[in-house]
């Protein structure tokens, strides 16, 4: 894998725009997806980054970042399927961390839970932000029935900041509570 990885926006211009749109589909669990002509739509605003990433040429992922000027909420990030465990995502984020110097970048991740049958994944995915220099706050949220712990790039992490990067999704209307673990 090259060090740095090529980005593009989401259009439906792109060549490889079936890809990224599959990749998207398959990456997600549907209660955590929204319809896919929102997050397209969406995609339009300033400060919506819809972006398929590139390794000369091979698509390797896609992240869907919401910022404004003090905060990065990382929506979705995801791995080529076909390529995995060869850097992309660290790539990835490298690619957001640029893109939002000095940010507080926030996600969510699935709680380790030892009844899920997806806990070994889980684990994965809560080691893999932590290499990448990411926390798990003490904070958490539920959206649509499914809990959430909340992970970010800053040790000191800022509830408030990160409740008005994420109303932004709903334009203020529905905005999920926030709290301790």
């Amino acid at each position: 894998m090259a060090n740095r990885i090529g980005e593009i926006p989401v259009t439906n211009k792109l060549e490889n725009y079936d890809t990224v749109k599959a990749l998207y589909d398959r990456a997600f669990p549907v209660s955590e997806k929204f319809p896919y002509w929102i997050i397209r739509l969406m995609s339009l605003r300033k400060g919506f980054e819809y972006t398929a990433y590139f390794d000369d040429g091979l698509f390797c992922g896609l992240s869907y970042v919401i910022s404004n000027d003090s905060d990065a909420f990382i929506l979705y990030l995801a791995v080529n399927d076909k390529i995995r465990s060869k850097g992309y995502g660290t790539a990835i984020l490298e690619n957001i961390k640029e893109k939002h110097p000095g940010k507080q970048i926030v996600l969510n991740v699935e709680p380790l839970d030892n009844h899920a049958d997806n806990q070994v994944q889980r684990q994965k995915r809560i080691k893999f932000y932590e290499n990448n220099n990411f926390s798990v706050t003490g904070y958490g949220m539920e959206t649509g029935g499914d809990r959430y712990w909340i992970m970010s790039n800053k040790l000191d992490f800022d509830k408030a900041r990160f409740r008005k990067v994420i109303a932004r999704l709903s334009f203020g209307f529905a905005i999920p509570k926030i709290e301790k673990i």
